[in-house]
């Protein structure tokens, strides 16, 4: 749900800035519809339909008609004994708060928790463990991964920054928590660094898609393609060993 809710922020955004860009108000009207969002589904469909009427007719349109009508069927049939939402419970809703930041690449199918937390003396990366196994580090301001490591045979669930010392502190589902702190700045390459990230972004996003079962057996002997030593300078962010 939530890489749904992000897509449609992100579609939203090209349509603002780029108003006649027509797959924007496709893929958008998708979001909605994968979301369960009728309402505003149908006031995209409208909208895009009444500024370009060209698209009624075509197939892409027709498909969108047809799982917004199958939405709202089902709708109908849920509505019997299910509890509106209050006014207060609206209210609530329009007056939260929306996320700011988004940082992806890590996978979270199999636990129930993946632990995020603040590193660096000034806050300034957000690190998270990941179904993998690996600790993924982002830079807090750009949201760009900028250092991968393994961590665990399998998984990541829970990263812990120490308030003052340079260490972490990571668990999962290992039989040990374990402590890392920095390596030595005498040119040794990091055996722990991840050197092919976008492999293993990509290789995430396509966990995420998988059922339940092919997860797990995922989970029991997964191993990144392409995952090799990087020879980056220590120096450019918290890289770590076991302590």
């Amino acid at each position: 749900m939530s890489d749904l809710y992000g897509a449609a922020r992100d579609y939203l955004y090209v349509i603002q800035y780029w108003p006649d860009h027509k797959q924007a108000y496709i893929g958008l009207i998708k979001c909605l519809i994968a979301m369960k969002w009728e309402e505003e589904a149908e006031i995209w469909m409208n909208y895009f339909t009444k500024i370009h009427p060209e698209h009624e007719n075509t197939s892409q349109v027709k498909i969108l008609v047809e799982e917004l009508q199958t939405l709202k069927n089902a709708s109908k049939l849920e509505e019997v004994g299910v509890k509106k939402v209050d006014d207060s419970e609206r209210k609530m809703r329009l007056d939260s708060f929306d996320f700011e930041k988004r940082y992806l690449g890590h996978c979270n199918t199999t636990t129930d928790i993946k632990e995020a937390n603040f590193l660096g003396d000034d806050d300034s990366y957000i690190c998270a463990g990941s179904d993998e196994g690996i600790i993924f580090i982002w830079d807090k301001k750009s949201m760009e991964i900028v250092r991968a490591l393994f961590g665990d045979n399998s998984i990541v669930n829970c990263i812990q920054p120490h308030p003052s010392a340079c260490v972490v502190a990571s668990s999962g589902i290992d039989t040990a928590v374990k402590i890392w702190s920095p390596t030595p700045e005498d040119g040794r390459l990091n055996s722990r660094i991840v050197k092919s990230i976008p492999t293993v972004v990509e290789t995430n996003q396509h966990r995420m898609c998988m059922d339940p079962f092919e997860s797990m057996l995922a989970s029991m002997g997964y191993q990144i393609e392409g995952s090799a030593l990087d020879g980056s300078s220590i120096h450019e962010v918290p890289t770590c060993r076991t302590s």
